[in-house]
């Protein structure tokens, strides 16, 4: 079992978007619209990668076309996918209900090229290829919160900001149980309300 961080990001009284981070500040999993009962959750990876979540009742309908589209959702309970079919964006998923999904074009030598910009009218930026590996093709910026993240040798790559909201974890050190793990939190910003959980991994024996 992994514990996670989420920052739920509360843009108005009916949508926002949540932010959830694995222990070591890594594999963001973002959710940009409000989840509803019975409908497919989507969220994003920190580099734009869509996918989505179920729960509950469901029922599955998968393509069988011979293209990008093999083994991707058709329909779930009635909801139909569509996939954009051309050549820089084969088989990317384009739109399912109410939700639309649009990409950049493909820009050769740009971190952004061909990754997700728009989901409805949220938009979507990434650091650039002069960030370095630690920061480049990850997100920069959601509908205008911006998210960065360490460069330096230690606990480089991790989110380090979130909107106003700054995150800072202890040194990495593999002879400490702290290593790598949050130190503070700390900031404020009436656009964030972030929650904290934490799960114990604890083993019975039978």
């Amino acid at each position: 079992m992994f514990s996670f961080f989420f920052f739920a990001f509360f843009l108005n009284a009916q949508e926002q978007i949540t932010i959830e981070i694995s222990p070591n500040g890594q594999n963001l999993k973002i959710y940009p619209l409000p989840v509803e009962d019975d409908q497919p959750t989507l969220y994003i990876d920190q580099y734009g990668n869509p996918g989505i979540e179920m729960n509950g009742s469901n029922s599955f309908r998968w393509s069988e076309y011979k293209d990008a589209t093999e083994g991707k959702p058709e329909e779930i309970n009635g909801i139909r996918f569509s996939y954009y079919n051309n050549l820089d964006h084969d088989g990317f998923l384009q739109s399912f209900g109410d939700t639309e999904l649009e990409y950049y074009d493909r820009m050769p030598g740009e971190a952004q090229s061909t990754r997700l910009h728009y989901i409805n009218d949220i938009e979507i930026t990434y650091h650039d290829v002069m960030q370095g590996p630690p920061k480049q093709g990850k997100i920069k910026s959601i509908d205008g919160i911006l998210l960065d993240y360490f460069y330096g040798f230690d606990n480089q790559g991790k989110l380090s900001r979130a909107g106003n909201y700054r995150i800072y974890y202890n040194q990495e050190d593999n002879r400490s149980g702290k290593s790598g793990r949050p130190d503070a939190i700390e900031g404020n910003d009436s656009r964030l309300s972030i929650y904290i959980s934490f799960d114990f991994n604890q083993k019975y024996n039978n």
